[in-house]
């Protein structure tokens, strides 16, 4: 009864595993192990972050969703509630991440890891689109759209491949900022 929905959800996230990892593999074919290293290591703070916290408020957001499911209004205002709560706190985080991002990465990672700073401040813009783009989604999960949600996916997916295929002979931080427009657009 359930693989009707589940299906879906399993081939976005496969989807979206696939995309995510395509782009390190570009990065590691066409350029240097290190360009790779930068470009992971400037994603991984951001990450953490917008990770942690969406997760958090995903966990409580999709049931509280799924039991109004039949209240299109009480789903919006929760739509926009999530979206206002996760941007309170995702975003000063990380725009502030991005402002200290040179002295951090400094102090932490020390000089030898610089070049990834450009990166970093590009996730960090990137991930700041994240709670828009997860409170959409989780709606159209707790109303059982997955088939929209695929759909989604698959456009975002295809959106990505085209850009990535214009810049990736540009260099390992258009690849990023590529991905910062992908986010936009998402």
């Amino acid at each position: 009864e359930l693989f009707s929905y589940g299906y879906k959800l399993l081939l976005s996230a496969l989807l979206n595993t696939i995309y995510d990892n395509f782009r390190q593999l570009i990065i590691g074919r066409h350029y240097s192990a290190s360009d790779l290293a930068y470009y992971n290591k400037g994603k991984q703070f951001p990450s953490l972050v917008m990770t942690n916290i969406n997760t958090s408020i995903d966990s409580v957001l999709f049931p509280a969703m799924a039991e109004k499911q039949n209240n299109c209004v009480e789903v919006q205002a929760m739509i926009k509630k999530s979206i206002n709560v996760s941007t309170y706190i995702l975003w000063p985080l990380l725009f502030g991440l991005c402002g200290i991002s040179n002295s951090l990465v400094r102090i932490v990672l020390t000089d030898k890891w610089a070049f990834c700073v450009p990166f970093l401040r590009v996730f960090c813009f990137a991930y700041a689109t994240h709670p828009i783009q997860t409170a959409n989604l989780n709606a159209l999960k707790a109303v059982g759209r997955s088939d929209c949600f695929l759909k989604l996916e698959i456009e975002q997916t295809a959106i990505g491949i085209v850009l990535l295929l214009c810049v990736m002979n540009k260099g390992p931080i258009w690849i990023a900022i590529m991905y910062l427009a992908t986010a936009i657009i998402s």
